[in-house]
């Protein structure tokens, strides 16, 4: 990342025109590297097919998304906990998709640890299910394939074979093809499972309209779930959307993308309660305290993101 000095500003003007109090100097752009350039081009594409689709108070709600953070600061420019003052929620939002999905594994992680050492002699799978692309309506494709997958989980070979699963529903678009929805499946296997057995079955339970269904062992627990959860929670890529495939989209604002299954059940996994609680704090880092890396006092400030630095131990604006 590159470094921005401003040396003779202090304070900065926010969207309402009101002095934002900042660090004099130090700042690190969060926009200057590749990947960030590319978040916020997709964004404002994001915001701009919103907009099209008549969704002018959502698209409002979406710019103002993590456009300002309020954090611990010294003078000398050195940032820490950085919070933003607004998020949106919209499942779209690669900001508060990047934090959901980072509160979700937090939250999760640790209870599958537990349920693997509770059963030392599962093993842990990963399972892909994918049917035909459709130019059906998106709500009905979601509707139509967990019915199919609720149908595969009653069958008498998963209930032998898989113990408990973590489940992410994933859908992409193509001009030519359509919807492709599939499913990405965390799974505690108890006894074997043929893929050939899986895809036959999966075959039967969609009326021929399943076509890939894919087995494979997880080494890395850790690995497998973040597999599993970045489906559900990444945004996605909108790039050959149209405002019409957005109001398609906004019809699963209630559906949930994951979920748990078997003795798994009741683990809490999609929660927009996750984006509301703030993060916790050592007690170390408060106003008036020292700065761990100069002992200048620390203040609260609110920063632009494009302002934002990155501060001590590495900090990021999700």
């Amino acid at each position: 990342m590159q470094t921005t000095r401003h040396q003779s500003q202090s304070t900065i003007l926010g969207r309402n025109g009101k002095p934002l109090a900042l660090p004099r100097s130090g700042f690190t752009s969060l926009d200057t590297d590749a990947r960030s350039v590319g978040e916020a081009q997709a964004k404002s594409h994001l915001i701009g097919l919103i907009r099209h689709a008549g969704l002018k108070e959502l698209a409002e709600k979406v710019e103002e998304c993590c456009s300002e953070y309020r954090a611990f600061a010294c003078i000398n420019g050195h940032v820490f906990d950085p919070v933003p003052v607004f998020r949106c929620r919209y499942r779209l939002c690669s900001d508060c998709a990047r934090e959901r999905q980072r509160r979700t594994f937090a939250r999760v992680y640790p209870s599958l640890l537990e349920f693997r050492r509770r059963y030392q002699h599962d093993r842990v799978v990963l399972i892909t299910l994918t049917v035909r692309s459709s130019r059906d309506p998106l709500a009905e494709i979601d509707t139509r394939f967990k019915k199919w997958f609720a149908k595969l989980r009653r069958t008498k070979e998963w209930k032998t074979r898989i113990r408990g699963a973590v489940a992410g529903f994933e859908f992409t678009h193509n001009k030519r093809h359509g919807w492709h929805y599939h499913c990405h499946i965390l799974a505690f296997r108890k006894a074997w499972w043929p893929q050939p057995e899986i895809a036959s079955l999966w075959k039967e339970v969609t009326g021929g309209a399943g076509r890939i269904a894919d087995i494979r062992e997880v080494r890395k627990l850790r690995g497998g779930v973040e597999e599993v959860l970045k489906y559900p929670f990444k945004p996605a890529d909108v790039g050959n959307w149209t405002p019409d495939l957005i109001l398609e989209f906004d019809g699963l604002r209630r559906r949930k993308l994951s979920e748990c299954y078997g003795e798994l059940r009741g683990l809490k996994i999609d929660s927009e309660d996750d984006l509301d609680a703030e993060p916790e704090h050592s007690g170390v880092i408060c106003v008036g305290a020292p700065c761990p890396q100069c002992g200048e006092a620390l203040m609260l400030v609110t920063l632009l993101r494009e302002l934002l630095v990155v501060g001590y131990g590495g900090c990021d604006s999700s």
